[in-house]
């Protein structure tokens, strides 16, 4: 039996509640997903068995440990870093990336398939306008994204950043603060999410990696900027792609095995 990790980059009671992303793959493909522990979750497709595995890219830093204080206090349990995964002695047949990111160039509700990769750390839980000024960026990782030629969706650069590209986070709630951030970001990238850099830092050198990015909004537009909660959206869409892009490879993984 194949194994296949898909890292999902989300809050569990999101994705499982909100989302609902596992009752649609089990209504779409009569399969049974099951919960193995707290940020794990399991299913059994033609046989190949995937784990699911909750997972957030920032690791102990000054914005990471603030959000966890914060979620914390409200009774959330933050799923486990990249990093410490890493360190797991993880072993499968094919590792793959199912989550979400913010639109610097292009539309929402749109598949990002990225192979360029940049790291954006911010020093403070609030972003402030200074932040644009003093913005520091990575070197660029380029690496093959396994998904690229197998599903649609437009190959792209993407930024990895430590803290949400959302009102939310910014000081005063500013609008023109988030806009110019994000406009500067895009001369570098096309999207940006939270754990993309560190995925392929972390199990690229060992695995080929698969990358699923679905656009939910757009931090330069206030109109279309991230809303603090998710089941306002129609999340109808992302779970026809993610279930799509699941069924891909798995069959990919069994005409491996056939051949």
């Amino acid at each position: 039996m194949k194994q296949i990790i898909i890292f999902i980059g989300c809050w569990v009671h999101q994705f499982v509640n909100d989302i609902k992303f596992f009752d649609a793959l089990e209504k779409t493909l009569g399969c049974t997903v099951k919960r193995r522990s707290t940020f794990t979750y399991v299913t059994t497709i033609n046989n190949s068995k995937i784990t699911f595995q909750f997972c957030f890219g920032p690791n102990n830093d000054n914005v990471w440990k603030e959000r966890k204080r914060i979620r914390t206090q409200e009774g959330l349990q933050a799923p486990p870093s990249i990093e410490h995964l890493a360190k797991k002695n993880i072993k499968a047949d094919g590792i793959y990336y199912l989550g979400f990111c913010g639109v610097l160039k292009g539309e929402k509700h749109n598949v990002y398939l990225p192979d360029i990769f940049i790291k954006l750390d911010f020093k403070e839980y609030a972003i402030h306008h200074k932040h644009v000024d003093e913005m520091i960026l990575s070197k660029k990782i380029y690496y093959p994204n396994k998904l690229l030629g197998i599903i649609h969706g437009k190959r792209c650069t993407t930024v990895t950043s430590n803290q949400v590209l959302s009102l939310k986070y910014v000081n005063n709630h500013s609008n023109d603060v988030l806009k110019a951030l994000s406009k500067k970001l895009a001369r570098y990238a096309d999207v940006v999410e939270m754990e993309n850099y560190e995925l392929i830092k972390h199990f690229g050198k060992k695995y080929p990696i698969g990358i699923f990015l679905y656009g939910t909004d757009i931090p330069s537009n206030k109109k279309y900027s991230l809303q603090s909660q998710p089941s306002k959206f129609n999340w109808n869409k992302f779970n026809k792609l993610g279930i799509g892009m699941i069924k891909k490879i798995v069959s990919q993984h069994a005409a491996k095995t056939r051949n």
